[in-house]
């Protein structure tokens, strides 16, 4: 019995990862078309009915992200405020997780400046700068996932002198230039 058990937790070890995977290279082609938030979607809610946190982030990017790919008003803001929820109820349950801190960014970098949800895009810039400053060991096992969050925070997250040095720091020393 403790063999089978075993076993099933293994196989469904093996299948949050692979959706976790899965979701991390969709975030990145999400504003694609829809079809990628819905798939995006559609993968990140298996994990999160499995009980994954982070799987549950990606769940709420790909929520909020639908309003982008919506003409309606009030679809495009139901969109939006269901993703807001869920990525803040995530933050809740795991606040140092800073895989559902880039999330939460991300959502607040997308969102129109009428929303008013843009008041952590420096606290957790900063947070997922420190932990990449500080966990070097990153590098060896996930360095296509953070380095991409690196160009993205560039790119995206409108950094201040400070911040854009530590980016370009992080990115030289890890070989990403």
């Amino acid at each position: 019995m403790r063999v089978l058990l075993l076993l099933l937790s293994f196989i469904a070890n093996q299948s949050i990862a692979s959706n976790l995977e899965n979701a991390r290279k969709l975030f990145f082609r999400i504003e694609e078309s829809r079809n990628n938030a819905l798939e995006l979607q559609h993968i990140a809610a298996q994990g999160a009915r499995n009980g994954n946190v982070v799987l549950r982030g990606y769940h709420a990017v790909a929520t909020a992200n639908l309003a982008l790919h919506t003409v309606m008003p009030v679809s495009k803001y139901n969109y939006f405020r269901q993703g807001r929820d869920m990525i803040e109820e995530a933050i809740g349950q795991m606040p140092d997780n800073v895989e559902l801190r880039f999330l939460r960014l991300a959502i607040q970098i997308g969102s129109p400046a009428f929303l008013n949800y843009n008041q952590h895009i420096a606290t957790d810039r900063e947070m997922i700068l420190a932990h990449l400053e500080k966990h070097t060991d990153i590098w060896k096992h996930e360095a296509q996932f953070w380095s991409m969050v690196l160009v993205y925070l560039r790119d995206r997250s409108r950094p201040d002198q400070v911040s854009s040095a530590r980016i370009s720091k992080l990115m030289e020393t890890n070989s990403l230039t």
